[in-house]
């Protein structure tokens, strides 16, 4: 007999009754990500303003908001230039928003 998860590690609570729908959760999305997405809903991104960002003032040049990242999706080359975000890789958790201190990162 093979080995079988549980079903709720791999369908939500909507779709238990259909197991021709499932899904997995991925570090890219949630459960949430994944029903919005399905509903036609417009996922969070986060931006850059780049008229706001000044890594020049944020310690040793290090963008703080691209420390924050959990999934390492803002990024910053080297010191004291600006950091670049993977929009489609953005979950919209907010740590970067939270971690700027010139509130150049934001979630949209």
């Amino acid at each position: 007999m093979p080995f079988r998860m549980p079903p709720s590690r791999f369908t939500s609570s909507a779709t238990r009754s259909d197991p021709g729908r499932r899904w997995r959760r991925s570090r890219r999305g949630s459960r949430w990500d994944w029903r919005c997405r399905r509903r036609g809903m417009p996922r969070k991104r986060s931006m850059v303003d780049y008229g706001r960002c000044k890594p020049d003032r944020c310690e040793d040049g290090i963008c703080l908001a691209a420390q924050a990242c959990p999934n390492k999706v803002m990024r910053q080359e080297a010191p004291y230039e600006m950091p670049d975000v993977h929009p489609t890789m953005c979950v919209g958790c907010g740590a970067c928003m939270q971690a700027c201190p010139l509130g150049a990162a934001r979630v949209m």
